[in-house]
C-alpha cells in the first residue's frame, strides 16, 4: 500500500542525513578518502541501477538511417528512451557497496540519490529534492550526487554553503544544502548582501529588552531569597496530598 501511495503522490523528498560522520563535532570519518571513494561509487551505482545512464554518441538513428520504429534490437538488449540497460542491482545490492565504511552512517548519504532517482524509475510524479547536511560534506561527493541527477535528465543541480546569520537567523551555523529540479530553474547561490541579524533574545520575546531607572541611582537588585526570574517560587509538596 505504502509503495503504491509513493509512485501516485510523491512529487518531493526532503532529506537530511546525520550529520557526525562529517562535522567538527564527530569524528568526521567522511572526509577520509577510502570513504569518500566508496560513497562515491555506490551513488554511481544508482544511476545504473534505476537505469538512466545516457547511449552514447553513435545511435540507432545513424546506424539504421531507414528506421521508423523502436529499434527491435535495442528494445531486446534492454535499452529504453534513450538510456542504456539496467545492470539489474536491486536497490540491496546497491546498499551492500556500503558495508566497508568504517562509518556505516556515511552510507545514508545514499538515499539523498537513491529516493528520488528509485521513484523516479518506478514512474512516480517526483519532481524536486531537498538536501541539508554539513558544511564539512566533501565536493567530490555533492559533484557526484550532482552528476547522477545530470544523467537522469534533472533540469538543475544546485548546492551551496549558507551561513545562517547571513540570512538573519538568530544564530551562527554553517549548513550545505542542495537543491535538484526536474523541471525548473533553481538557484543557491549565497546572498550577495546579509540580511539584517536579529538577536536571539529579540527573536523570542519580540521586544528589546532595558532597565529604566532614575538618574544618579543603581539599577534594581533581587531581595535576599526571592526567586531568580523566570524560576518558580519554592512549594513543599506533601505526598498524598
Amino acid at each position: 500500500m505504502c509503495r503504491c501511495f509513493c509512485r501516485r503522490c510523491t512529487v518531493g523528498v526532503i532529506l537530511s542525513p546525520p550529520c557526525p560522520s562529517f562535522s567538527t563535532a564527530g569524528k568526521r570519518a567522511g572526509i577520509l578518502a577510502a570513504n569518500i571513494d566508496i560513497l562515491r561509487d555506490a551513488i554511481a551505482a544508482v544511476g545504473e541501477a534505476a537505469g538512466f545512464i545516457r547511449l552514447d554518441e553513435v545511435c540507432c538513428d545513424e546506424l539504421f538511417p531507414d528506421l521508423d520504429d523502436d529499434c527491435r534490437l535495442c528494445a531486446d538488449l534492454g535499452y529504453h528512451e534513450g538510456y542504456a540497460p539496467r545492470t539489474g542491482q536491486s536497490w540491496a545490492q546497491v546498499h551492500d557497496m556500503l558495508d566497508d565504511l568504517t562509518d556505516p552512517r556515511i552510507g545514508l548519504m545514499l538515499e539523498v540519490v537513491l529516493w528520488p532517482l528509485g521513484l523516479q524509475a518506478a514512474s512516480a510524479p517526483i519532481q524536486w529534492m531537498a538536501m541539508e547536511q554539513s558544511s564539512n560534506l566533501p565536493e567530490e561527493i555533492l559533484d557526484e550526487l550532482s552528476v547522477e541527477f545530470g544523467c537522469a535528465d534533472w533540469f538543475r543541480t544546485s548546492w551551496a554553503v549558507l551561513e545562517s546569520a547571513d540570512l538573519g537567523i538568530a544564530s551562527r551555523r554553517k549548513r550545505v544544502f542542495m537543491l535538484a529540479s526536474r523541471f525548473r530553474w533553481v538557484d543557491l547561490t549565497p546572498p550577495a548582501h546579509k540580511l539584517p541579524f536579529t538577536a536571539m533574545a529579540k527573536r523570542s520575546t519580540g521586544t528589546r529588552a532595558s532597565v529604566s531607572t532614575p538618574a544618579g541611582s543603581a539599577p534594581p537588585t533581587r531581595p535576599p531569597g526571592a526567586p531568580r526570574a523566570g524560576t518558580a517560587s519554592p512549594r513543599t509538596i506533601r505526598h498524598g496530598a
